[in-house]
């Protein structure tokens, strides 16, 4: 065992004397990332540092972690988030007045559809055991073309005289 891969080891065992969990699923389920991320920890020999400082109640979703420290599960659900936004959303993009008018609806949009996508690849690699990229490759196949699971949120058409809602 290296040296990286021990510490890996102490901090998950350490994880889990914090959440007071014994298995690896059951750490995962509470840092809310899928069991391959654990995994991978142990692989890797390195546990991401915003979840070494992790402890019940503190444990929440954010955004506001940089792209470049996102987990492999919020790399691989961005592609995915994209795709279906601009499937539900495109429209707003067909000239300067739609995507004016439209354009803050679309940037709150883009953390929903992230945290839906995260939530459905993590989902899938637990069930599955499949690693990010695959579930997500086979979450996108199942949704990219097919029309919206639910409709954009505001319809807009611009006229002469303004935007209709």
């Amino acid at each position: 065992m290296t040296q990286d891969t021990n510490r890996a080891v102490i901090a998950i065992d350490m994880l889990k004397k914090r959440f007071g969990v014994s298995s690896d699923a059951d750490l995962a389920r509470s840092l809310k990332v899928s069991h391959s991320a654990i995994v991978s920890w142990r692989k890797k020999g390195a546990v991401p540092d915003r979840y070494l400082t992790a402890g019940p109640g503190n444990v929440s979703y954010s955004f506001t972690t940089a792209p470049m420290l996102w987990n492999d599960e919020e790399q691989h659900a961005l592609p995915l988030a994209l795709a279906r936004l601009f499937r539900d959303h495109g429209d707003k993009y067909a000239s300067f007045e739609k995507f004016a008018i439209g354009q803050p609806l679309i940037s709150t949009s883009l953390w929903m559809y992230l945290a839906e996508a995260v939530r459905e690849l993590r989902e899938h690699c637990d069930r599955t055991g499949d690693h990010p990229r695959m579930a997500m490759l086979i979450v996108a196949r199942d949704t990219i073309g097919k029309p919206a699971a639910h409709p954009p949120f505001v319809q807009v058409s611009v006229t002469r005289g303004g935007a209709e809602e």
